[in-house]
């Protein structure tokens, strides 16, 4: 299903664009389609847009929270391994391969 909409929408965009460059010139097709996506995009990412953090439930950087009380927790280091020794790891290596391939 998902690979199929990028067929679907060069079925659609590829026509339209011709018709509008043939019809109305280059300009024209660029100034309309820009448009389009212009108005499709902030509209699928203007719902997910926050301006304060605030908005989100957290403080601003360097605003100290309210007093919470004490957790018995104690903080644990940083899941992970040191830099050399995931140099020495194989998998690392095709990681970063299927990165620049």
């Amino acid at each position: 299903m998902v690979g199929s909409v990028g067929a679907l929408g060069e079925m659609l965009v590829v026509p339209l664009n011709l018709f509008l460059e043939r019809d109305y010139g280059w300009q024209s097709m660029y100034r309309s389609m820009g448009t389009v996506l212009l108005a499709g995009v902030l509209s699928c990412i203007w719902p997910f847009v926050r301006n304060r953090p605030e908005d989100i439930g957290v403080q601003p950087y360097g605003i100290s929270s309210p007093k919470r009380a004490e957790t018995t927790r104690t903080p644990r280091p940083a899941d992970g391994i040191p830099f050399r020794q995931a140099l020495a790891q194989p998998q690392t290596w095709v990681l970063v391969y299927l990165g620049f391939a």
